[in-house]
Parts: C-alpha cells; sequence; structure tokens
C-alpha cells in the first residue's frame, strides 16, 4: 500500500516529536519519564489543532518501526482532542498495514480506547470480526480487553466482549485463537462466571488452547500455572 504523504509541517514535526521520545521504546515502564515526554510533546505540538495530531500519528504510524508505533498512540491518548478527532477512514488506513502481532496490539490500542468511548461502531466492529484478514479478526478481540481491563481504562462491558467472541469462538486461526484466549482470561476479572459459562457452552467449537488457557486462569489466576510466561500485555505468546 502506498504511504500517504503527509503535510509539509508535518514532516517537520515528524522529526521535533522523534527526537522527543527518542529515549524509550514500548517496553519502558518508568512511567515518570513517558509524562515528562508527554509535557514535553504537548508544548511542541501546542499551536496544533487535533487533526493536526491525527496526522502528524499517522504519519509516524507509517514509518514502521516498532517504537513509533506507540509514539503514535500516545500521542492520541494523551494530547486533547486526538483521539476524538480520529476519522473512520484514518482507522481503515492504519488497519490495512497489519501484518504482525505487535502492529495489532498498537492499532487495538486506539480502537478499543474509540470503541469503549462511543467513538467507535459495533457496525465496523462487526465487519472486522467477519473479514477475510486475520489480522482484522484478531484485532476486534484484543480490542475488548480496553473494556475490560482497568489498567486500560475499561469499565467492564461483558455484552460486547462476549458477541465479539460468540462470532470468533471457531474461527482456527492461530493469531485469532490467541486473541480469544487473551480477550476472555481479561474479561474474569470483570464476570467470571459469564467466562465460565461462555466456556460450556461453546467446549465443542472452542480451540483446545482457548479452554486450556482459560480454564488455568479461572481455577489457579494463571494463563500457564508452573509457567514464567503468565503476562496478559500481549497475544505473541
Amino acid at each position: 500500500m502506498a504511504e500517504r504523504q503527509p503535510a509539509p509541517a508535518s514532516l517537520y514535526l515528524v522529526n521535533r516529536i522523534r527526537v522527543v521520545y527518542r529515549d524509550v521504546s514500548p517496553i519502558t515502564k518508568n512511567a515518570r519519564l513517558w509524562m515528562q515526554l508527554r509535557a514535553q510533546a504537548t508544548e511542541v505540538l501546542a499551536d496544533c489543532r487535533p487533526r493536526e495530531i491525527v496526522e502528524l500519528a499517522i504519519a509516524l504510524w507509517q514509518k514502521g518501526q516498532h517504537n513509533l508505533l506507540w509514539v503514535a498512540v500516545d500521542l492520541l491518548h494523551f494530547q486533547p482532542g486526538a483521539l476524538q478527532a480520529v476519522r473512520a477512514k484514518d482507522l481503515e488506513l492504519l488497519a490495512e498495514t497489519m501484518d504482525e502481532w505487535w502492529i495489532v496490539d498498537a492499532f487495538a490500542a486506539i480502537a478499543g480506547p474509540m470503541w469503549r468511548d462511543g467513538l467507535l461502531s459495533d457496525a465496523r466492529i462487526k465487519t472486522w470480526a467477519h473479514s477475510l484478514n486475520r489480522w482484522k479478526r484478531r484485532a476486534t478481540l484484543v480490542a475488548t480487553v480496553y473494556l475490560n481491563s482497568r489498567s486500560r481504562g475499561g469499565r467492564g462491558d461483558v455484552k460486547r466482549t462476549l458477541w465479539v467472541c460468540d462470532q470468533l469462538k471457531g474461527d482456527g486461526d492461530e493469531m485469532v485463537v490467541k486473541g480469544l484466549s487473551w480477550a476472555l482470561r481479561v474479561l474474569i476479572a470483570v464476570d467470571r462466571r459469564a467466562v465460565a459459562r461462555f466456556l460450556k457452552a461453546n467446549a465443542e467449537v472452542l480451540a483446545v488452547r482457548v479452554r486450556r488457557e482459560v480454564s488455568n486462569k479461572l481455577v489457579t489466576g494463571l494463563k500457564k500455572p508452573g509457567s514464567a510466561d503468565n503476562s496478559e500485555t500481549s497475544t505473541k505468546e
């Protein structure tokens, strides 16, 4: 897909923002550092309208670099009015770039909060859930994490989470299976009984991996008891 060329002013801002965030990566856990960098970014972008920040985020995203994807996400989350200025066509543009799990994670960090806050329709989520593109199907499941994870701003949405899970419960694609497992495991903290009922009702069609990991989480609180790999921050596993 051809890269959409940002306006000249955006090219200047891309370089300014890349300098601001040069010392962090997606795995940087220093919250104070992130806050300092966001404050610097706000100063750099003080004269920008929300749509200009969206265009900047798209330009950063299209560089295809892991850290810049998350810088784009950070700008949309923390610069005033930016997330609300994202349009459906912007999301579709970003969605077409998804071809790895880590890009889906970043995409869902935009689409999920927008869906949660009423900025993205159920109809579009349904369209992605039925897409021939495995990454769009996966993205709908990862987006539910932002409906339910308190650390990500979730307030709990059992109905819409299980609605998406139900549409993809029989999908055998490995990336979708992993996303389904993650979506259900995160939902346990909101309504464990609803998850247990879903698991029981759909036992014959759910992948073995989903049944095993979600059952483990329900019983032990861990995806893989006895393993060091019990992260709920990514579906790479």
